[in-house]
């Protein structure tokens, strides 16, 4: 896998395929290395070029994790790197389509944006309110413990509580199969939901012009689908809601996934 960098920003190569798009595959979390995108990117096929992004301080991008770096360092990097890349498209999951909603120059810039189990608000409300009506888990201690203790320790048993959140069915062997062994460092993830509680989160850009698709599962607990579904600025862009899926619909549901995901390329 070819590895290159631009300060700092680790970005491999994944796959090449006929065509001039350069796709970017932003993670989650933060702090989920991008390897996490290989079960996805081994269903669908993307026309061009396909890397695999961290920023860093992400996942094993680094040294030693520690809770030094400043991670609003991504903020002044963003853009800079997208503008390396001739016709850019970026795959968001998660945090890594919430990220992008900062930057409304991103409508100059980008061929395609592909919106992977995500929000444009703070999702800690719709969790909160799926875990009312559903009663699940509860998730607030993990949580609290988290931001009030953060470490390696923590940070696992706040994550493996989100499973139920996360995937449908057996959701322990599903989450295992994904986190058991993904490089994730939890300090990305501690910063993250310090800002989010601390300043709240709302998207500053909705596409217009740029070809976006929106995709979730209808049991995503923790992004649920209907906050943009319910968002009045985003009713343009087309959504796909996936039955019987999670927060990682190409787990649960791979083969209507890679459908949905086929048709939007083909639309391009």
């Amino acid at each position: 896998m070819k590895t290159k960098y631009h300060k700092n920003i680790r970005y491999k190569l994944y796959s090449e395929n006929p065509g001039s798009t350069n796709w970017l595959c932003i993670p989650g979390g933060p702090g989920a290395d991008s390897t996490y995108y290989s079960h996805m990117l081994d269903l669908v096929e993307f026309p061009g070029k396909v890397w695999l992004v961290d920023f860093p301080e992400n996942g094993d991008n680094c040294d030693e994790p520690n809770g030094d770096y400043d991670f609003e360092q991504w903020f002044e990097l963003f853009i800079p790197f997208i503008d390396k890349f001739d016709n850019p498209a970026i795959i968001g999951h998660s945090f890594g389509a919430m990220l992008p909603l900062y930057f409304p120059e991103l409508e100059e810039r980008l061929k395609a944006f592909i919106i992977l189990n995500s929000t444009p608000t703070n999702w800690l409300v719709a969790a909160a309110k799926k875990r009312e009506e559903l009663a699940l888990p509860e998730l607030n201690s993990q949580l609290q413990e988290f931001r009030e203790n953060p470490n390696q320790q923590s940070f696992k048993k706040a994550l493996r509580a989100c499973y139920p959140y996360y995937f449908s069915g057996d959701y322990n062997k599903k989450g295992d199969k994904v986190f058991a062994d993904l490089p994730f460092n939890y300090h990305a993830a501690a910063w993250w939901q310090n800002k989010v509680n601390d300043q709240g989160f709302n998207a500053k850009w909705v596409p217009q012009s740029v070809p976006t698709i929106i995709v979730g599962g209808a049991q995503d607990y923790i992004t649920p689908i209907e906050v943009y579904q319910n968002d009045k600025r985003f009713q343009h862009i087309h959504i796909e809601e996936i039955e019987d899926a999670g927060h990682m619909p190409w787990i649960d549901q791979p083969e209507k996934f890679k459908s949905i995901i086929k048709s939007f390329l083909l639309s391009l």
